[in-house]
């Protein structure tokens, strides 16, 4: 009789457990319950075989398609055939620690390596997180990728072309003209960043790899690695000029225009005058 009450009380302890199993998996994860497995497969017919509730948990992008009244959610299968197998990946290997800790997850506890990764790899992580509308990898990515574009400032360019070798300072060139050129064929919003990037570099660097960069890249670096050069006294004194012209009326000269005695005159006043100011 003993025996038989305490099976009651388990069957009605396992049962109170089955009831309360939604409130559960509310606190402790989305694996916390048995959940469907769906299929997502992408370019090269290769298919991700992902725990629904994982994946839909934190992208309105997939729980909209796999959770409303698309044809994905019949079937519980989506086709992403322009996605590479790695890229999709990469955002897949963010997917289950984001939706899983309570914790804030950093690309370095996820990804193995020496904490330098590849730019487009980040690039791509960035993409997907935009386009999946997944807002946790999306900040991570981004995160990461402010990391990387403070190590292309003036001073850590210059520590780069003191200790290493022009072989890795050219590859580190090459995958800048790589990442940009990904930035604008895929309208991601980072190309200023590379080419700012770039520009910060030694006149050294900048002479020995401008020859193997895309013309559309080189242009704007060769632009603004000329005005970080520039003199900052002849800049001044071209500017106080300029604005001394407009102020007694007279035109700046520009391309062919014929310039007068008046602005000879003009011009051998005004530098004079900084002659005499010390500029």
């Amino acid at each position: 009789m003993s025996d038989q009450s305490g099976l009651q009380d388990t069957t009605v302890s396992l049962n109170n457990d089955n009831m309360s199993t939604s409130g559960k998996a509310g606190r402790y994860g989305p694996l916390y319950a048995p959940v469907p497995i769906v299929a997502i497969t992408v370019k090269g017919g290769q298919t991700f075989h992902l725990h629904k509730h994982v994946l839909t948990k934190d992208s309105l992008y997939f729980d909209r398609a796999l959770n409303g009244l698309f044809t994905e959610a019949q079937g519980q299968t989506i086709d992403l055939d322009d996605i590479e197998a790695e890229a999709f990946g990469l955002y897949v290997s963010l997917v289950y620690p984001t939706a899983l800790s309570e914790q804030e997850v950093s690309l370095c506890n996820v990804w193995q390596g020496p904490g330098k990764y590849a730019w487009l790899d980040l690039l791509r992580l960035w993409q997907l997180a935009d386009r999946f509308l997944n807002a946790k990898i999306k900040r991570i990515a981004n995160e990461e990728l402010d990391k990387r574009f403070s190590k292309l400032s003036v001073d850590a360019w210059l520590h780069r072309y003191q200790v290493r070798t022009w072989p890795y300072i050219k590859a580190t060139v090459s995958d800048l003209n790589c990442a940009f050129r990904v930035c604008v064929d895929e309208n991601l919003p980072y190309e200023d960043a590379f080419i700012i990037g770039l520009s910060n570099c030694p006149p050294q660097v900048f002479a020995e790899c401008a020859e193997g960069l895309d013309s559309d890249f080189l242009s704007p670096v060769a632009k603004l690695f000329a005005i970080r050069m520039a003199s900052p006294t002849l800049t001044a004194r071209k500017r106080q000029m300029d604005e001394m012209r407009e102020a007694k009326g007279l035109t700046v000269p520009s391309g062919n225009a014929k310039v007068t005695n008046v602005d000879v005159a003009f011009a051998r006043h005004a530098w004079d005058h900084f002659a005499d100011a010390g500029l």
